[in-house]
């Protein structure tokens, strides 16, 4: 009997200093995997193409990630420590969906532009703590810039796509055209046009019907260092007077009864980079006229039912069989 209790003895003994030393080493584990998933977590926030701005409870700025700087241009260290309100008032940005989240108590999401050059998304999401308090705001920035440069794009090709050939027409990358001339008077025309193609000047085509001023328009934009991009050809002879401004201008969704849903780009903005030449000028009415002005005084445009304006760089060709001179 005293060897069996020796033996449980040692038994007992041996089993407590293994059951420590597996506490320990378990205990050493946890530690070590805990440091390793702060180093990961940080360095996957540090490596993330997306911006990651967080705030606290109180709406300070705690933390500014690498991509962050990177998207809105912002240096970390002007932000840091900073309620949101500071830093809007300092114009880093020009709205806190962070402060928006703190107020609601939920995930917001908001578009910016940031510099008037990125689109980025914003999303803030709340942290909540046991208690249901908000601890933290994680925000997300994404550029969105190709993105949004790319849809643009592809509208313009389906805008393409939906042209009445009745309506207008579009030349881009066209084949060039011989124009074969004899008199004088048509070499001065010539001369006089290729002097001119290489500015970005608007130009008035005058003279009667058939007399080339398609031709001379098409020279013009050849020659120019715009010929690869759109060259979008109007009749406003041909285009309703109720629709003339709508297919100049575009108009905004939901701008008036019987618009598209996706609302539309106008002629102006399509030929955006190139040439438009707007032909019969002298049946479009005065109103419109007026506005077409301000397009080329300011090299701006605004869809109808909207209320921002997107600078534009076209060239405008005008031509007409009308005394102009004798209609003012």
């Amino acid at each position: 009997m005293y060897i069996e209790w020796v033996v449980v003895k040692s038994f007992t003994v041996y089993w407590r200093e293994f059951t420590i030393r597996k506490e320990y080493e378990t205990m050493t584990s946890f530690k070590e995997k805990k440091d390793l998933t702060n180093e990961t977590l940080q360095a996957i926030i540090e490596f993330s193409t997306d911006g990651i701005y967080v705030v606290n409870k109180k709406g300070i700025t705690i933390y500014v990630n690498e991509a962050y700087e990177k998207i809105t241009g912002t240096n970390k260290q002007n932000v840091l420590g900073k309620h949101m309100q500071t830093v809007i008032d300092e114009g880093y940005i020009d709205q806190s969906v962070s402060l928006l989240v703190l107020e609601a108590k939920k995930r917001r999401s908001i578009m910016q532009t940031i510099s008037s050059e990125r689109d980025v998304m914003v999303t803030g999401n709340p942290v909540f703590n046991k208690q249901g308090e908000i601890e933290l705001v994680v925000t997300t920035v994404q550029d969105i810039t190709q993105l949004n440069a790319v849809k643009k794009e592809l509208l313009k090709v389906k805008e393409f796509s939906h042209m009445n050939a009745n309506k207008y027409a579009v030349k881009v990358n066209g084949s060039e055209q011989p124009l074969v001339f004899q008199s004088n008077r048509m070499n001065l025309v010539y001369q006089q046009a290729k002097r001119v193609a290489p500015f970005p000047t608007s130009i008035l085509l005058s003279g009667p019907s058939g007399s080339g001023k398609e031709v001379v328009a098409n020279l013009i934009h050849d020659s120019s260092d715009r010929n690869n991009q759109p060259f979008i050809k109007v009749n406003c002879g041909a285009i309703p007077e109720p629709l003339l401004e709508s297919e100049l201008f575009g108009y905004e969704k939901g701008a008036f009864t019987g618009a598209r849903t996706e609302g539309k780009i106008g002629l102006l903005e399509l030929a955006d980079g190139g040439t438009l030449m707007l032909d019969e000028i002298g049946e479009m009415p005065i109103s419109l006229q007026v506005k077409l002005l301000r397009v080329l005084q300011e090299k701006q445009v605004q869809k109808i039912g909207g209320t921002k304006t997107k600078s534009i760089d076209i060239r405008i060709i005008s031509a007409t069989n009308q005394h102009l001179g004798e209609l003012s």
